[in-house]
């Protein structure tokens, strides 16, 4: 509020360039051979999942097949004591279709899978319900 008591309007704030992270980057190169690379990426990944992991509610992800939610999930399942729920939706239209991917992925990590198949029609009819 200013002195007159009129709700004040901040200046948005630049909160990163990628300019400078690019430029940070450069200045700051890793000194490590390829297998230390992986062994630190996987190690932050490790910290950034579990970090979102605590929760006083079951937990769970959509799996896509793909290899963002692949990975994630993958983590998810090596730092859980209990098998990750996971969930996918499919479409009925074979051509459309990714859970089967995702049934792979699901089945190689051990999660307590879920599938949804959904036709044409269904995505169509759930438009008007959207807003």
């Amino acid at each position: 509020m200013d002195s007159r008591g009129t709700p004040s309007i901040e200046t948005p704030k630049l909160y990163w360039d990628v300019s400078n992270v690019a430029r940070s980057g450069i200045e700051n190169q890793l000194e490590v051979d390829d297998a230390q690379a992986i062994e630190l990426l996987e190690e932050q990944l490790l910290k950034s999942v579990g970090s979102r992991m605590i929760s006083d509610v079951p937990l769970g992800a959509f799996l896509s097949g793909g290899y963002d939610s692949s990975l994630v999930v993958a983590m998810m399942a090596r730092i859980s004591k209990t098998p990750i729920r996971t969930f996918s939706i499919g479409m009925k239209e074979s051509g459309y279709d990714e859970a089967v991917h995702a049934k792979e992925v699901a089945h190689h990590l051990k999660t307590d899978h879920t599938e949804l198949y959904i036709s044409h029609d269904d995505a169509l009819a759930i438009i008007p319900n959207l807003p």
